[in-house]
């Protein structure tokens, strides 16, 4: 996964750290298989957020787990594609299911300090699913933007769910 993000196995394995600490990330106590984060698509989606929502590990706090906990914009209160509640959740299930029921990944963006957005297509159509960050104590003026485009997207869902396979 490392290579892929584009950064190095120890540093994407601290990063993994602070979220297990910030509670974003399932973890199984001990040493050697079977302990650690296990690969999951829960994993990976938080794994992601994180890395577009803070530059440094120093950065990897409650402005990541606010990112994770985002919620749906709208009556409902669930993305109409994955029909998760949290934008951690939707992500997941996105990278586990790229195509679900006629609907295909487009692209996610990271709205730093505001929320998100998982675009998706169906029909022919596009579509979005907005995330807000709720609870926002600090808002920047200056708003960064980071991106996953469709065929990135596709790479990483591919890794995840070979990994997962070959973990079973």
């Amino acid at each position: 996964m490392a290579g892929l993000v584009g950064t190095t196995p120890d540093a994407l394995y601290t990063r993994q750290r602070a979220l297990v600490d910030l509670g974003l990330l399932t973890y199984k106590p001990g040493r050697g298989p079977g302990s650690g984060s296990p690969v999951s698509a829960d994993n990976v989606a938080a794994l992601l957020i994180a890395l577009m929502t803070a530059d440094t590990l120093q950065e990897t706090d409650k402005r990541v787990k606010e990112m994770c906990f985002a919620a749906p914009a709208g009556r409902r209160r669930l993305c109409p594609w994955t029909k998760a509640n949290t934008l951690q959740k939707a992500l997941g299930c996105a990278l586990e299911l790229t195509n679900r029921d006629n609907f295909s990944f487009a692209s996610f963006v990271i709205y730093r300090g505001k929320g998100a957005q998982l675009s998706y297509r169906h029909g022919g159509v596009s579509y979005g699913s907005i995330f807000n960050v709720t609870g926002r104590t600090t808002a920047s003026r200056i708003l960064i933007d980071a991106r996953i485009d469709a065929p990135f997207f596709r790479q990483v869902s591919a890794a995840l769910n070979a990994e997962i396979i070959s973990s079973n």
